[in-house]
């Protein structure tokens, strides 16, 4: 087997360990969002992405799971009253590879 073949397994391992963490996450730890806007936000401020979830019942809504914190909390309701502040390239930035992460997750 070639090198390049190995990478190719390596990744499709990767991506399908990925793809099922968010099965083995306890939940109550966890906040599961969908808002595109907020998500893109909260990331550009810092936040982790720790897992996404596609569930077929619901598609095509794609959800983003952050680990529950203070901040976290802080973030969302300074989104929603409109004092949340990020920097504008950075957020677009953010956003597209959010809106690449919902294309390329299946």
């Amino acid at each position: 087997m070639g090198r390049r073949s190995q990478q190719i397994i390596n990744l499709t391992k990767n991506y399908m360990k990925i793809k099922n963490d968010f099965e083995y996450l306890p939940i109550e730890q966890y906040e599961e969002l969908f808002d595109l806007g907020l998500i893109s936000a909260i990331s550009t401020n810092g936040l982790e992405i720790v897992a996404t979830n596609r569930d077929p019942k619901f598609h095509p809504r794609v959800g983003f799971l952050f680990k529950r914190s203070k901040k976290l909390e802080k973030a969302i309701n300074d989104y929603f009253d409109g004092n949340l502040l990020v920097d504008a390239k950075t957020f677009w930035t953010t956003c597209r590879d959010i809106k690449s992460r919902i294309r390329t997750t299946n």
